[in-house]
């Protein structure tokens, strides 16, 4: 069977980079060095901190994971983002608690189809809530509901990031 981990990526992948693709001329994919050798048939890469930074402030748009290093990346870049589902129970305790001080303003949600998963109960419990949601989700799902939050660029050279 397949990790977790990788499922949810594909999830991301075939959900929201598709979506992205068809509103952005190109759409950058930025992962660590595993991510990227497992899903280079996406053309997912890996950049030094600097790059990306570059990369985001380039960007018409960023969408990411709530992970504490891509909030600190993307403060430091001072770009916009849309953070994508939580993969674990940090990030969604980080993106609740971002959500609650009102530094959010977009973000997709386990919580969007349903079930809204309390990222704060023990780690256990929260993880197998997640993984119950990455393994019932669809691409579509992310399709429809990255469509709703992310509004077509018609700029010739619109660059849009994903993390």
């Amino acid at each position: 069977t397949e990790h977790v981990l990788d499922v949810y990526v594909k999830l991301i992948l075939e959900g929201v980079y598709l979506e992205l693709s068809s509103k952005y001329s190109k759409v950058i994919i930025l992962g660590n060095s595993r991510i990227s050798q497992k899903f280079n048939e996406y053309g997912v890469i890996t950049v030094s901190p600097e790059e990306a930074k570059a990369l985001m402030q380039n960007s018409k748009i960023t969408l990411a994971t709530p992970g504490l290093g891509n909030i600190y990346d993307l403060a430091n870049a001072g770009v916009d983002c849309i953070f994508l589902p939580p993969a674990n129970d940090s990030q969604g305790q980080q993106l609740e608690i971002l959500k609650q001080h009102g530094l959010v303003n977009k973000s997709l949600d386990w919580s969007e189809w349903g079930e809204k998963i309390d990222y704060f109960q023990v780690q256990p419990q929260v993880m197998e809530n997640i993984k119950s949601q990455i393994f019932l989700r669809t691409p579509a799902d992310l399709r429809n509901l990255t469509n709703t939050l992310v509004t077509e660029s018609r700029e010739a050279n619109s660059i849009c990031s994903l993390l």
